[in-house]
């Protein structure tokens, strides 16, 4: 598992290296998303698969540059109190992704959050046992108290987060570790 510290455009993240890039992708990236979509297509695989969660009104159906196909939203209400209309999109560049049946996941009220971002790990295991096999290449560029990569690492895949926020990552590595 490796965590960088930093501006997610600024990690060696090698081209084409990553199989599956999960994230919650802050407001103030999607607002101007055209640098995060331009950085996630270097770094995604071909095949690669990225699942971002966000309020239903942002997700970009459209990015410059490379063309990335919408294959599936899903509402995720009952996983956040305040935003409420959140989905979790999946984007590839073209091959078909089928949607899940179903995503296991804790009500927001069950669970302690350490991050007001911070994912469901119940969600998260679901999402990377479905779309990415051992030993594939996971990453959370905005990995907060690094839900993402703790379990990718759990589940035996290349576990690679970034944050920008010290005390979130620092949080993680002692969580973690």
């Amino acid at each position: 598992m490796i965590i960088y510290q930093g501006d997610y455009q600024n990690t060696p993240i090698r081209e084409r290296s990553v199989d599956l890039l999960i994230s919650s992708i802050p407001l103030a990236i999607l607002k101007d998303s055209a640098v995060f979509f331009q950085w996630v297509s270097e770094v995604l695989a071909d095949d690669g698969i990225l699942l971002i969660d966000c309020p239903h009104d942002r997700i970009p159906f459209q990015f410059d540059g490379e063309q990335w196909y919408l294959q599936w939203t899903y509402a995720t209400p009952e996983i956040y109190t305040e935003d409420g209309d959140q989905y979790l999109a999946c984007f590839t560049r073209g091959h078909a992704v089928p949607a899940p049946d179903r995503l296991r996941y804790h009500k927001h009220s069950h669970r302690k959050m350490r991050h007001s971002c911070e994912f469901d790990p119940m969600l998260i295991e679901t999402l990377i046992t479905r779309f990415s096999k051992e030993n594939a290449v996971v990453l959370d560029p905005f990995c907060g108290t690094g839900t993402v990569p703790r379990i990718a690492r759990d589940l035996k895949r290349q576990a690679i987060g970034i944050d920008l926020r010290c005390p979130f990552t620092n949080e993680y590595r002692t969580y973690a570790n």
